[in-house]
C-alpha cells in the first residue's frame, strides 16, 4: 500500500486558511480502500462524530474499532478532553426488510485517562508503525477478528492507517504490538465496563458489531413487540 498526497484537499486548505496541510490516506491498488474510506466517513457521520479530514487546526487522535472508539481532542486553552463511543446495527431476519438503525452511545473520559492514553501514545510510538498493506506478512483476506484504525490529525497534518483482524495474524510481530496497544487504549479507557452498561440500554430485538451478533432473550409476547415496532419504524421511514 502506498501513501499519497492529496493535492486537491491541501490547495483548498491553502485557499481557505492560507495555510498547507498534507494528508496521508492509504490507498490500496485494487482500489477498495477508498471505498473503505468513504463508506467510513458516512458511518463516522451516521454515529454523530466529526470527520477529521475536516479539521482545521488543534490535536485530534481518533482509535476505533468494529464497535467502539476513543476520541481525545485538544481545547482552544491547550488542555485535552476524551471521549468514548459505542454503537451496534440493529440486524433483523432474513425474511424482514432491514432497518438500517444504529444505536449509539457516548461517555466523557476523566481527565486521568486522556492523559494516560496521550502518554501511550508518545511512548509507543505507534504513529510510526505503517498502515497493514504496507507490512510484510498481514493478511488482508480473512473473514473474522476485529480491526481497528488510527486516526490522528494536527494543525499541519491529517493521517489514518488500518489494521485489519490483528489478533489472527498469528506471531506477527507488528500485529501483536497493534493489538497490544488497542487493549490498553480499552483498558485505561473504561471501555468493558462501559459496554455492559451500552448492552443494557440496547433497544434492539437482534443487534451486532463487526461479525458479532447477540439476541437477547425474549418471550414469544415480547418477540411480537419488537416486531411490530420495527414495522412502524418501516412504514414511519418508507423502508417497506
Amino acid at each position: 500500500m502506498r501513501l499519497i498526497l492529496a493535492v486537491i484537499f491541501l490547495l483548498l486548505v491553502q485557499f481557505v486558511y492560507g495555510q498547507t496541510k498534507t494528508y496521508y490516506i492509504p490507498v490500496s491498488p485494487k482500489g477498495d480502500t477508498a471505498q473503505w474510506y468513504k463508506s467510513r466517513n458516512a458511518f463516522i457521520e451516521k454515529i454523530g462524530l466529526k470527520r477529521l479530514d475536516t479539521i482545521s487546526d488543534g490535536i485530534h487522535l481518533r482509535l476505533m474499532s468494529d464497535k467502539m472508539c476513543v476520541d481525545i481532542w485538544q481545547q482552544d486553552n491547550g488542555t485535552f478532553s476524551g471521549s468514548v463511543t459505542n454503537w451496534t446495527n440493529e440486524l433483523v431476519d432474513s425474511r424482514e426488510k432491514p432497518t438500517n438503525r444504529t444505536f449509539t452511545m457516548r461517555w466523557p473520559m476523566c481527565m486521568d485517562s486522556v492523559k494516560r492514553v496521550m502518554n501511550l501514545l508518545t511512548t509507543s510510538k505507534i504513529l510510526m508503525l505503517p498502515t497493514d498493506d504496507s507490512i510484510p506478512g498481514w493478511k488482508t483476506r480473512m473473514f473474522d477478528g476485529y480491526s481497528y484504525d488510527i486516526e490522528y490529525v494536527t494543525k499541519d497534518s491529517y493521517s489514518i492507517k488500518k489494521y485489519f483482524a490483528p489478533l489472527w495474524q498469528g506471531q506477527l510481530i507488528e500485529s501483536i504490538y497493534v493489538q497490544t496497544f488497542f487493549d490498553s487504549v480499552f483498558t485505561l479507557s473504561n471501555s468493558e465496563k462501559l459496554l455492559k452498561e451500552f448492552e443494557k440500554d440496547v433497544p434492539f430485538e437482534i443487534h451486532g458489531y463487526g461479525a458479532i451478533s447477540a439476541v437477547k432473550p425474549l418471550t414469544k409476547k415480547q418477540r411480537k413487540k419488537y416486531y411490530k415496532e420495527r414495522e412502524h419504524y418501516r412504514n414511519e421511514h418508507s423502508l417497506d
